[in-house]
């Protein structure tokens, strides 16, 4: 039955791609925040939720007492490579001087995604300098499948310059993510508490409902035989 399940799901697709239906593959859109009005602070809780669910996204798993945050450029510091959001978790940094410098300081939260992806794409802001320079925290992103075996990760080191740095694109292949966790550590040095990311490439969401469509279609027409 299992086998099935799968050819049946399989001619699903391929009759999407006969129809002229977009695919995955060819239909994709980017999460850049910029919809979300930031003018009056970070927005997190509902107003965020509800911005992601619109691309099939929700989070979980954040580290305690620090939440995730649409937010506008940081002092004209960071540079969104789609002005003027970015999504960041907030947490302790180095302006916080009650904890002492150099101790391990993790963040992270998980991005789930409602529709497998084939790919996951992301870029990291673009940072520039104060009067002495800027540090930027370790961080990682990692994809998961449902099953919870690692897909893929991207990575970034700690790291400190007195010049700007451009935005970095990165991607993460499946298939089948179903997760992402994205992890940080400042290590109380860093001048932001956690990554800052921009523009995540996901499937269209009108694709996310044809293929949500078709397999509970599918389901249906199952138990309906049974």
């Amino acid at each position: 039955m299992k086998a099935a399940r799968m050819m049946a799901v399989a001619g699903l697709a391929a009759l999407l791609v006969a129809w002229g239906v977009p695919t995955q593959a060819d239909a994709t859109t980017t999460v850049n925040f910029d919809a979300v009005n930031t003018g009056d602070g970070p927005v997190a809780g509902s107003v965020r939720d509800n911005y992601l669910a619109g691309y099939g996204i929700t989070l979980s798993d954040m580290t305690p007492g620090r939440d995730v945050y649409i937010c506008g450029q940081g002092g004209g510091y960071i540079t969104a490579p789609s002005l003027p959001n970015a999504l960041q978790q907030f947490a302790p940094a180095a302006h916080d001087h009650e904890f002492p410098p150099f101790v391990s300081n993790p963040s992270s939260f998980r991005m789930n995604f409602a529709s497998p992806l084939e790919q996951l794409g992301f870029t990291r802001v673009g940072v520039g300098p104060g009067p002495s320079g800027v540090v930027f925290p370790e961080w990682t992103v990692s994809a998961y499948n449902s099953s919870g075996v690692l897909l893929g990760s991207a990575h970034e080191g700690m790291w400190s310059s007195y010049q700007y740095t451009p935005p970095a694109t990165f991607t993460l292949f499946g298939p089948d993510i179903a997760y992402a966790v994205v992890a940080s550590n400042n290590y109380y040095w860093a001048a932001f508490g956690a990554v800052i990311l921009d523009d995540f490439v996901v499937p269209e969401p009108a694709t996310l409902c044809l293929l949500g469509l078709g397999v509970a279609g599918l389901v249906a027409r199952r138990r309906k035989k049974n």
